[in-house]
């Protein structure tokens, strides 16, 4: 019975879960559509009452003679002038009533909620919304009956325009009372309606970067303004207004993801709350708020990459580049320490997001079918940023700085596998385990960490910091090493051919450590790998990550690392080797010096220099 029961009380749970987890994404994806599209009931009646107030004004006069309206005036009753004189002086009381209103609706207009006034959410699309012009309407009426009761103190006109007064009072009260009161209401009603005016920017994006007489919509530029405002004044309500960004930019991508990555691949874009949510990142960076920054920018992609979209926008892809500028110019360990575990989550996003760069078909976009498309590369240079924001910008000793270097490239080493493991997280496949031995075969996109690392271990080599690099040579056991090592090889071959010989032997010191650790890579994965890279130049795939190139002496220079490997690997006498390419026959000499123990002894060399400096007891972190 106890197994039984077990197995009822899981299923529930497992169905509890589902539906929960279900109804959720269904909410999420119509909940404010909905709310906008019944917002417009409201309106609708608004409309009909005050046709129907206009009617009845007319009808009163004898303008119109509609039997509808009769047969309700048929049922307010004919009053005394007594009454009626207390009538128009209830009236005048009540009308002069509304100035006291102008007090209450003044601070109702400075009192925000998400960027829009208290006041805008209450009137937003609302036809009596204009408190000048409903005072003027009233005052009129005032007027008006004013003058019936001196002309005819037992006018039938008074009351009818007397109760018109109170219903417009009335209705006024009553949308302040409501939305002043429910904190819930107005979050859902402005919500809605910067969902809806978002909308409106991408679905007409190309009409609009056209009309040079556009003007954004009210909601969304107050938003903006309020937010900018805000993080000047270093107001902690900003993160309000950062999470509206978030929302409506995540429910907009769910609902409309191809038509907004199009817009993005226009030369000339329409603005969108994506747009402004980028400007207000870069205003945290500007106020040198890093850790919203960040985490802002952790969250634009995290929302890019669960809804499998790639932004083709020059700012965006700059944001990285900015924080670390700002971060190292502050040149404060601190700030560094508080926001480590954000920097690398940020890189670790980034080459996550370049996923989708790289896979996401464009066809469909107006550019994309003239053949005219061009994306914006993602900030490429991030993992020398961060290296040298230990390495420079913080004045660390050689101890404590050689302790953050080893965390930061076990962080990397560790990220390296998230982000280019053959089945990549973000794809949905139907019979994964039909197709598995094939993902594992090709090692997944390894240009996402491979082309960063590669970057890196250039600058390493530049920095003459032969201990670094051999770390990921050495211990970096992730296949993205062994792309990056072809590329660092393939352009130090080009810098070889083209060097003196005193500096060939510099050079040829470490293409002897980047030959030594492709020897120990798969046969067929250098190839597929090498076939990958000359991709790069064949379908203009150099705009993945800024100022990287890889031109046609690289390409040339890349045939003769894999031709160098291979003799290696298969154990060809370099002797015997007669070949009728100049270029590699400068370059197989430097076979005799490489064996699968290179990199230990090299490995072990630097170890010696380290317990000269450190003493020996500093291999014990």
């Amino acid at each position: 019975m106890k197994k039984i029961y077990k197995k009822i009380r899981n299923k529930y749970r497992k169905l509890r879960l589902n539906f929960l987890e279900n109804y959720q994404k269904i909410e999420r994806k119509i909940k404010y559509p909905i709310l906008y599209k019944l917002g417009v009931i409201p309106r609708k009646l608004e409309l009909l009452l005050t046709i129907l107030i206009l009617g009845t004004i007319l009808q009163l006069f004898g303008f119109i003679n509609i039997n509808f309206i009769k047969n309700i005036l048929r049922y307010i009753p004919k009053v005394h002038e007594d009454l009626n004189r207390q009538i128009v002086f209830s009236q005048l009381s009540v009308t002069f009533l509304i100035l006291s209103l102008f007090s209450l609706i003044t601070n109702l207009k400075k009192e925000k909620l998400l960027g829009t006034s208290i006041y805008r959410i209450a009137f937003a699309n609302s036809i009596l919304g204009n408190i000048i012009t409903v005072s003027l309407i009233l005052f009129i009426l005032l007027a008006t009956n004013i003058a019936m009761y001196l002309s005819d103190n037992r006018s039938t006109i008074i009351l009818p325009l007397f109760l018109i007064i109170l219903l417009i009072l009335m209705l006024m009260i009553s949308k302040i009372i409501l939305y002043t009161n429910s904190r819930r209401l107005s979050r859902n009603k402005i919500l809605s309606i910067y969902y809806w005016e978002n909308k409106k920017i991408f679905s007409n994006s190309l009409k609009i970067s056209r009309n040079p007489t556009y003007q954004l919509s009210e909601y969304i530029y107050d938003l903006n303004e309020d937010t900018l405002e805000k993080i000047l004044r270093k107001d902690v309500e900003y993160r309000r207004n950062a999470k509206v960004y978030e929302i409506i930019s995540n429910l907009s991508l769910k609902n409309y993801k191809k038509k907004i990555q199009e817009n993005y691949t226009e030369t000339i874009k329409a603005p969108d709350i994506i747009t402004f949510w980028s400007n207000c990142i870069e205003e945290f960076i500007r106020n040198e708020l890093y850790f919203d920054a960040l985490h802002q920018y952790n969250t634009m992609l995290r929302i890019f990459i669960s809804n499998e979209v790639y932004i083709s926008s020059h700012s965006i892809n700059k944001l990285l580049e900015k924080i670390f500028i700002g971060i190292s110019s502050t040149k404060n360990k601190m700030l560094f320490e508080q926001n480590k575990e954000l920097l690398l989550k940020a890189i670790e996003f980034t080459m996550h997001y370049c996923y989708f760069q790289l896979n996401n078909d464009f066809s469909y976009t107006r550019i994309g079918k003239l053949k005219w498309l061009y994306l914006s590369p993602l900030y490429g240079n991030f993992l020398i940023d961060y290296y040298n924001l230990i390495d420079k910008s913080l004045s660390l000793d050689d101890n404590e700085k050689s302790k953050q270097l080893f965390e930061y490239f076990e962080s990397l080493r560790m990220i390296s596998f998230d982000v280019s493991k053959p089945f990549h997280e973000n794809l949905r496949m139907v019979k994964y385990n039909v197709i598995e031995y094939d993902l594992i075969k090709y090692d997944g996109d390894l240009c996402l960490v491979g082309i960063p690392l590669s970057k890196l271990m250039i600058h390493l080599i530049q920095e003459n910091n032969r201990r670094s690099l051999l770390y990921f040579l050495k211990d970096f056991n992730n296949n993205s090493i062994y792309f990056s090592c072809l590329i660092v090889g393939s352009k130090l071959i080009s810098l070889y051919l083209e060097s003196n010989e005193d500096d060939k032997n510099t050079i040829s010191d470490y293409l002897i450590l980047l030959i030594a650790k492709l020897i120990e890579w798969d046969n067929f994965k250098i190839k597929y790998n090498c076939f990958i890279l000359k991709q790069f130049q064949n379908e203009n795939m150099n705009c993945l990550y800024s100022w990287f190139f890889f031109e046609n002496n690289d390409i040339e220079s890349l045939n003769i690392v894999k031709q160098l490997v291979m003799i290696k690997k298969i154990g060809i006498n370099t002797e015997n080797i007669s070949s009728t390419n100049i270029k590699l026959k400068k370059m197989i000499p430097l076979l005799s010096e490489i064996n699968y123990e290179t990199l230990t002894i090299a490995r072990k060399e630097e170890f010696e220099k380290t317990n000269d400096k450190f003493s020996v007891f500093k291999r014990l972190i």
